[in-house]
């Protein structure tokens, strides 16, 4: 199985220096964007399940 190519970003803060968001994307259709959605559906779950 080859392995996942993923884009990313990250946005700062422009008020908090320590504050900042990483963005990880996939091509849509490919193995990685899947791969990317399955993670967030389980991340999703297990949020709404904690509360």
């Amino acid at each position: 199985m080859p392995g996942l190519t993923v884009d990313w970003d990250t946005l700062l803060d422009p008020y908090d220096s320590e504050q900042s968001v990483v963005v990880w994307t996939g091509k849509p259709g490919s193995n990685t964007h899947k791969s990317l959605m399955v993670l967030a559906g389980l991340a999703k779950a297990k949020t709404s399940n904690a509360q």
